[in-house]
């Protein structure tokens, strides 16, 4: 009987945190054959302190002064490897501030490219010789990993004739609350769960106070 308590607790919570997910979504705004604006909106009910992600067909990266960016710990990485077709770009916080709130859309910067070729985004965890380049592609204000259950990358309309796509990454993730009420159901009725994890990637540099 217990059991079967303890399983439909389970079942109602799991449901509830699916309900409940939250979403971040980067994407970019194409501006002319050669510049592309990067904004980032969240309905997460946390702050967002640092963004990783990989582009490619950038040449260029203009950041944004943003409330809480911070510039010096911001960093535009062209393509390191041959075999790795992409551009890494991190953008850190001042130390505790919010680069995005919940409900805020944020212009983060502007890309440049190559006449019409279109900037591609992909998210921080893409592997590069079978592990994530980044550990997670956003963080909340202490840089602790925001993990996405789900990504869905996509291809935004043209606006006009001759454009090409903008680029979209969406990112479901669980709303925390809820999330750990799950994981106690679980824990409370099969052991506790452990949590895996892989080593960030992020690049190595001082922060600023």
């Amino acid at each position: 009987m217990k059991t079967a308590a303890g399983l439909a607790l389970l079942v109602t919570l799991t449901w509830a945190t699916a309900a409940r997910a939250a979403t971040i979504e980067l994407y970019t705004v194409l501006l002319s054959s050669t510049q592309s604006a990067l904004y980032v909106t969240s309905s997460l009910g946390v702050g967002v302190g640092s963004i990783d992600f990989l582009a490619s067909n950038a040449t260029d990266f203009s950041f944004n002064p943003a409330p809480g960016v911070s510039l010096p710990d911001s960093v535009f990485q062209p393509q390191e490897f041959s075999d790795f077709p992409w551009t890494s770009i991190v953008i850190n916080n001042v130390i505790g501030a919010t680069i995005v709130g919940p409900g805020q859309t944020v212009l983060l910067g502007t890309f440049t490219s190559d006449a019409f070729q279109r900037v591609v985004l992909a998210p921080g965890e893409t592997p590069y010789n079978g592990v994530p380049f980044f550990a997670t592609t956003f963080y909340d204000t202490d840089l602790s990993s925001i993990v996405a259950s789900d990504i869905e990358s996509g291809l935004g309309p043209c606006d006009h004739d001759g454009c090409l796509p903008a680029s979209s990454l969406l990112f479901t993730v669980p709303e925390p609350g809820v999330l750990a009420l799950c994981l106690l159901a679980g824990a409370l009725s099969a052991g506790r769960a452990g949590r895996s994890g892989a080593a960030a990637r992020r690049s190595a540099r001082p922060r600023s106070a």
